[in-house]
């Protein structure tokens, strides 16, 4: 897309990951200011991304036809118990490592849903 518009060619492309690694977050929630800061001095949160203009255009394409979906109120949010569901090798259910992050959730009944159990414990 910055190709197109700008006429300007893409040399890398990147991912800036925006939450803290796992290790920085015990640190913090230890208080260890020393810790935190090796942790930090040592993070680098850009993920590295090898790029291909067939690939982007499908990217592309692809997101559009979500974002028309979801306008169109065609998005059909996962059932409850998906939201509850720890997949095998992740930590947290899917509600809270995919459905937080999402645009849509406060529209989302089934997030809704999710937030309210998960608030109450069940």
């Amino acid at each position: 897309m910055w190709k197109k518009l700008k006429g300007t060619e893409i040399d890398n492309m990147a991912i800036i990951a925006t939450a803290p690694p796992t290790e920085l977050r015990e640190a913090i929630n230890k208080g260890d200011e020393s810790l935190v800061k090796a942790l930090i001095d040592s993070w680098n949160p850009v993920v590295n991304l090898d790029f291909d203009d067939t690939e982007g255009e499908k990217q592309i394409k692809s997101f559009g036809e979500t974002v028309d979906k979801i306008q169109e109120r065609q998005f059909k949010a996962p059932p409850l118990a998906k939201l509850k569901e720890i997949k095998q090798g992740q930590k947290a259910p899917f509600g809270t490592a995919v459905c937080r992050h999402c645009d849509a959730r406060y529209s989302c009944r089934a997030y809704e849903k999710s937030a309210t159990h998960m608030a109450s414990g069940k």
